[in-house]
């Protein structure tokens, strides 16, 4: 199993500060791209954007 509590760490530190959806989301996407060493673009696409288009 993948140990990824660093990225519900960062994701609710942005919610407990009442970030928006998108930048919890841009968090935990940088969290998620520190671990294989990916850009941030990498990171994002693997979460989806909850904002309305």
């Amino acid at each position: 199993m993948y140990p990824g509590s660093f990225i519900l760490h960062d994701a609710l530190e942005g919610w407990f500060k009442g970030e928006n959806k998108s930048l919890i989301r841009t968090r935990a996407a940088k969290a998620y791209a520190k671990n294989p060493k990916i850009s941030l673009n990498g990171g994002l696409s693997i979460f989806k954007n909850l904002e309305p288009n």
